[in-house]
């Protein structure tokens, strides 16, 4: 699954390359804020576990690209999200009482400016958001035009960008909805408009998109690392993937699985010829007692953690696998995904 950046980076590079760089717009400078009667809508939720999933418009149209916060910790007094797929790296961001969404850099102690939600209509901030060949943004004074699969009524929220360095390229335009997130994302290339738009999102306990019933598998990293260097700790010497099988129900329609037993799902790795080195259920004891797991709608996780090495620490061979989970009920892995890594060796 690409990332939200990448789209964006890949299709602007090309615009940078061929057209003069215009002079950079000045940093506008940080506006006193008047204090507000209420709390701007909050158009960008942070909670850990808030997925959104987009399709690619133009050029790149019917890739998908997949955002999400995966954990909170406290720096400086302040509670942050690590929030993944939306930039050209994982940031750590906060929303503010008067509507900002600020990054922080733990290096450096220092925040950032992506948003300022809270701004008037027409109030330019520079925004550091980090993607490529992105101008002074603001409000915009009349709301978008669109859809949200699932929503009806909805509000929007616009954020418009000035000119760049980049030329002829670079971000136009964000739609927020408030509640829910960014819905739609445009931006310009030499080939023409290009852009994301929203099909899925779980924002807390509320799930909104098309009607879909997938079912995706998903690791905490591409390539995992052996420490072989002598003296070799066996303990530590294998390393740990994190492997999560998905069920996310957006239709109509309820999702009842019934297992034979207490095992509800099993996982299993296999080297690149095929040979299974690794199963999860192997050993393993289950009550003989039914199941039933309820997707109706919404989205049901089920995550394990395994060391890619035998039981007495030794690693895996280096090399290319993959990991299969599935579901045990009605039929034969009828609800299963794939997903690959590679394992390395460092002496």
């Amino acid at each position: 699954m690409r990332d939200i950046s990448g789209v964006l980076k890949s299709a602007v590079l090309i615009g940078a390359l061929l057209f003069p760089a215009a002079a950079a717009p000045a940093q506008t400078p940080a506006r006193g804020r008047a204090a507000k009667a209420s709390r701007p809508a909050v158009c960008f939720p942070l909670a850990v576990g808030n997925t959104w999933v987009y399709v690619q418009r133009g050029t790149f149209a019917g890739g998908r690209v997949e955002v999400s916060v995966s954990e909170a910790r406290e720096f400086n007094g302040s509670e942050y999200f690590r929030l993944v797929g939306y930039a050209n790296r994982a940031a750590w961001v906060r929303s503010t009482d008067d509507g900002r969404l600020i990054e922080f850099d733990p290096e450096t102690s220092t925040e950032r400016l992506w948003y300022d939600f809270g701004a008037g209509v027409d109030e330019p901030w520079r925004s550091e958001l980090p993607l490529d060949c992105t101008g002074e943004a603001r409000i915009a004074g009349k709301p978008a035009v669109g859809h949200v699969p699932g929503l009806t009524a909805t509000e929007f929220l616009t954020v418009q960008y000035g000119p760049t360095e980049c030329a002829d390229a670079g971000l136009q335009e964000e739609v927020f909805v408030p509640g829910i997130g960014l819905s739609r994302r445009t931006f310009l290339t030499i080939a023409g408009p290009q852009g994301l738009t929203l099909t899925y999102a779980k924002v807390g306990p509320r799930v909104v998109g098309a009607n879909q019933l997938l079912v995706s598998l998903s690791v905490d990293a591409p390539v995992y690392v052996a420490h072989l260097m002598p003296p070799v700790d066996p303990e530590r010497a294998a390393p740990t993937l994190t492997a999560t099988l998905t069920i996310r129900n957006t239709t109509d329609h309820p999702l009842q699985i019934v297992t034979p037993s207490g095992q509800q799902y099993d996982f299993s790795i296999s080297d690149q010829n095929g040979q299974v080195v690794y199963q999860w259920s192997a050993g393993r004891f289950f009550t003989q007692a039914t199941t039933t797991i309820e997707v109706s709608p919404g989205e049901r996780n089920f995550t394990i953690e395994i060391p890619l090495g035998n039981d007495q620490g030794k690693p895996f061979p280096a090399g290319s696998y993959s990991i299969e989970g599935w579901i045990t009920g009605n039929g034969p892995k009828r609800y299963g995904a794939l997903a690959g890594f590679d394992v390395v060796h460092v002496f």
